[in-house]
Formats: C-alpha cells, sequence, structure tokens
C-alpha cells in the first residue's frame, strides 16, 4: 500500500495510480466541512480491508443491491479512518467522489467528538425490540446529520438522492420486505423472518435520514414525481411513517455543530414509535416475545406484482 498526502490529508492507496484529479476530489471533500486531518485509505478491496482495520471478521457490505462507496471506522488501534471503495468509486464522476468524502468527513466529526448513542441505549432500554429499532433510527440520525451538513456546505442534491435514485430504492425495499415473507412461508423461522424484515428497514431507515436532510435544506422532496409503481411504493411502505421522521430531525444540529450523545440517545429512543409505524407499513407487527406477518394474501400479490413490473422496467433501461 503506497501512501501520499494531499494538502495536510494522507491518503493510503492500494491502487496503482490514483488519479491526481481524483486525489483533488477526495481532498476538497474532506476538507470542505472543516473536518480534521484523518487517514484516507482508497482500495479494491474494500471489505477485505474494513475486517482487518476494524477486527469486524463478519462485515459485509450487501445493502439491499446498493453499493457501499465509503465508510469511516474506528480501528483496531482507536484511530478514526475514512475507506473509500475504489471498485465503486473508480466508476463514478469525480462530482460524486468529491460529495461521498464530504459526506464521510460528516462521520468523522461524530466520531471523533464520541457523539455516537449506543452505549447509553444500552444502558436505558431493556426491551431488545426497542434497542434494536432505537439503534438503527440512531445511524439514520447520523445520516442525516452528515447530509445536512453537505447541504450547508452548498452541495445540491445532484450526485446524491436524486428522485430517480430513490424511485430504484424503494424498489429495493418492496422486493426485500414482500420476499422476507415469501421466504418465510419456505423455513417458517420466525427468527430468520425478524432478521430479514430488520435488514430491509436497516438499509432504508439510513436512505430515509439522508431524504430528510434533503428535504429539510433546500430540496423539498415530492413523491409525485416518482413513477406510478414508486408513488404506490412510497404511499405503502414510507408514507406512514415520514411525517414524523421530519418532525424529529429538524431540529437536529448538523454533523459540523456538537451534539452530546446524552441527546443523540434521547431522539434515538424517541424515534422507536416512527420506527414501528414503519414496520407496520412494510406489512409485519413486532409485540413482545412476539414477530407477526400483517399484510394478507391480497396485498402481498399486489405488491409481488408491482415488484415485477418494476424490475420488467429496470431491466429495460
Amino acid at each position: 500500500m503506497s501512501s501520499l498526502t494531499v494538502s495536510g490529508v494522507p491518503i493510503a492507496s492500494a491502487i496503482e495510480r490514483l488519479p491526481a484529479a481524483a486525489e483533488d476530489a477526495i481532498t476538497k471533500g474532506h476538507t470542505v466541512m472543516g473536518a480534521p486531518d484523518a487517514l484516507v485509505v482508497v482500495t479494491n478491496l474494500f471489505v477485505p480491508t474494513v475486517q482487518r482495520l476494524t477486527g469486524e471478521s463478519d462485515y459485509h457490505a450487501d445493502r439491499g443491491g446498493g453499493d457501499v462507496a465509503a465508510r469511516t471506522v474506528t480501528t483496531t488501534d482507536g484511530d478514526v479512518v475514512v475507506i473509500v471503495n475504489w471498485e465503486v468509486m473508480a466508476t463514478k464522476s469525480l462530482g460524486v467522489l468529491e460529495r461521498v468524502l464530504a459526506h464521510e468527513s460528516g462521520h468523522l466529526q461524530i466520531m471523533r467528538r464520541a457523539e455516537e448513542p449506543y452505549e447509553l441505549l444500552d444502558e436505558i432500554l431493556d426491551d431488545p425490540w426497542d434497542f434494536t429499532v432505537a439503534s438503527m433510527f440512531a445511524v439514520c440520525v447520523d445520516e442525516y446529520r452528515c447530509e445536512a451538513a453537505v447541504f450547508a456546505a452548498g452541495y445540491s442534491v445532484e450526485n446524491s438522492h436524486t428522485d430517480f435514485e430513490y424511485e430504484g430504492t424503494l424498489t429495493g425495499l418492496n422486493i426485500a420486505s414482500i420476499g422476507a415473507n415469501f421466504e418465510y412461508q419456505k423455513h417458517l423461522d420466525v427468527a430468520r423472518l425478524r432478521s430479514d424484515v430488520l435488514a430491509a428497514m436497516s438499509n432504508h431507515t439510513k436512505t430515509l435520514g439522508c431524504m430528510a436532510a434533503r428535504h429539510l435544506h433546500g430540496h423539498p422532496f415530492d413523491p409525485a414525481n416518482l413513477s406510478t409503481h414508486g408513488q404506490a411504493n412510497w404511499s405503502e411502505l414510507v408514507a406512514p411513517a415520514w411525517v414524523e421522521l421530519l418532525g424529529l430531525l429538524a431540529e437536529v444540529p448538523d454533523a459540523s455543530s456538537a451534539w452530546p450523545g446524552k441527546e443523540s440517545a434521547q431522539t434515538a429512543t424517541s424515534g422507536i414509535s416512527m420506527m414501528n409505524t414503519f414496520c407496520k407499513s412494510l406489512g409485519y407487527l413486532a409485540e413482545p416475545d412476539k414477530f407477526w406477518i400483517k399484510m394478507d394474501l391480497a396485498t402481498f400479490n399486489q405488491r409481488l406484482d408491482r415488484a415485477n413490473a418494476e424490475m420488467k422496467i429496470f431491466d429495460q433501461r
């Protein structure tokens, strides 16, 4: 692994030669919000690099069909490092690369200030379901804070969560949530069903944090801009929780501002109700020691037909 320094930002590269323009984009994105210097690792071996630096041997980059562009991690030595997935980013524009690094610099600041609330949540929440969804919502809050800072720094919605990209994400949410039901009919393992639904919720909740930042910072999201299928997915799966989500995030500071972990934890616990609404809109209901499928057969078939129609459209693009 070679290393270089660009404008005070050390960059370690497993790439034979990182283009100078890419170095400039990485440096600008990293520093635009005043983030402190940090090591930025650019690699084609993203997953094993994350696993090696963090000690998380079970880490994977499966996000329900989406690609992980970068991740900011705390290493086993206690350092905060930004890891860029060059296998993905080499196919993107310099504008996308710069914006991704600006977003990751937000995570860097949050982590450097030790504002993540997970240990506090573990202390105040006894119910495993509440702890799980509150932790998921805490991730959503972090995504919101990072994107809010990116918009405050002057970036537009371009190269980010556009209506077109979100339409595809909604399709993935529909497929994942009905797919969990479909698979359950074969394995009849409630714990696995719950895990599959939580995975679908987790992936989309992160996106919702970014969409909320867009909506509240000068780039309102209007579901009327989506296709007929996209509008149906939005109306059924996300809209029931959207207004509550916006209310929870409206007063949350962006990543450039300090925010005590105690307040972050309070917001995360306040999101439990919203997360339960989201779960129910996907067709499931969590109760103490139980997890229920609430969608009826007619709803399942309707959503399945929509998913099949959407996949045909995407295959033709």
